[in-house]
């Protein structure tokens, strides 16, 4: 029951069905307060601060995709309980998570950068947000949320079997909407948030010193990557160009003047920090465009890239793993002559 009294006076609500699932999102979108990320999350995200609706993907597109201040990635699907495609809601929302992931998981400037087109709010330059976002693609940890005019028991069932068994995070949103005598009530309820808490724990970033990578690194059974990981972790070291780096998984960087330009993770992906963001960690900006043309040289950047239309950075085009040794050996002296030139 809800009881709404104005003027010393009681106001008769009725419930006002959705018109369509595009009448549900315009109501998530102007109220996107609605959306409990901070129980979600567990306290990792205060709010919702940047979201476009439509998210464009291979296979469909997702009707609201967003960020939270923490650096966490909400997916949201809306559905009536009067459509007949209900019962496929979940499945197609693992289809969108799939390809989210082959799409940016290499690449989240490029997920950030589509986010906002024609999106709304604003993405933060913090280095470590960005990076936040960058390990959450890769790791595919994302907040899964189907929005309902009325979630059924058979949904909750397959939440609570997919939240319990395996390590999706679902959440169901139940968008309720009254009116009476000019007013409009809105009320959610948000299903699966605590069976996601229990069984999903957050891992804490964990800073990695070159002994504990080196004992992660000898774990990694591709014997071509472990050696090149190995191998570029030492010359990192042994030229003190290696910087520290926070992460679930191993991973280190290499410095310049000012902090960290370089980043590698286990699976070999090499990232290059060069955006207008980080013009801050070289002399000069000329010296920001040598280390781009050099890259540029050995093929491991798109030929027609302009460093200063990047916010941050880019993944380089090869991994380590599937480079040459002839590349790879290019590749240490380039970050030699630039680096440790720069770190002067």
């Amino acid at each position: 029951m809800i009881i709404i009294r104005k003027d010393g006076r009681s106001i008769d609500l009725k419930p006002k069905p959705f018109d369509d699932e595009e009448d549900l999102r315009r109501q998530l979108l102007a109220n996107l307060n609605i959306i409990p990320v901070r129980d979600i999350s567990g306290e990792v995200d205060e709010s919702i601060i940047a979201w476009r609706s439509e998210f464009p993907l291979t296979v469909g597109s997702v009707d609201l995709a967003s960020v939270g201040d923490g650096g966490g990635i909400y997916l949201i699907e809306t559905k009536l309980f009067k459509n007949q495609d209900k019962r496929k809601v979940v499945a197609q929302t693992l289809d969108y998570v799939a390809d989210l992931w082959k799409g940016y998981a290499q690449d989240s400037e490029k997920f950030l950068d589509k986010l906002q087109e024609g999106g709304h709010g604003e993405i933060p330059k913090d280095e470590g947000f960005r990076e936040d976002i960058g390990q959450n693609l890769r790791d595919a940890n994302y907040y899964i949320m189907i929005a309902m005019d009325s979630v059924t028991r058979q949904v909750k069932d397959l939440i609570e079997f997919l939240n319990k068994h395996t390590d999706f995070k679902i959440l169901a949103l139940e968008v309720e909407r009254y009116v009476g005598d000019g007013l409009e009530v809105i009320l959610p309820h948000v299903y699966g948030e605590e069976i996601s808490r229990e069984v999903v724990r957050r891992v804490e970033s964990t800073p990695w010193s070159s002994e504990q990578l080196k004992i992660e690194f000898e774990k990694i059974a591709d014997t071509n990557l472990r050696g090149r990981l190995l191998k570029m972790l030492e010359w990192a070291v042994d030229k003190n160009l290696f910087i520290q780096s926070r992460g679930k998984v191993p991973q280190f960087g290499l410095k310049a003047e000012a902090g960290r330009v370089f980043g590698v993770t286990p699976e070999g992906s090499l990232y290059a920090y060069f955006g207008n963001i980080e013009r801050g960690k070289y002399p000069s900006d000329e010296n920001r465009y040598e280390f781009v043309k050099g890259l540029k040289a050995l093929r491991l950047l798109p030929q027609d890239l302009n460093p200063d239309d990047v916010i941050s950075g880019r993944y380089l085009t090869k991994r380590l793993n599937q480079l040459t040794e002839e590349e790879f050996v290019k590749l240490l002296g380039l970050l030699e002559r630039h680096l440790m030139a720069t770190s002067e």
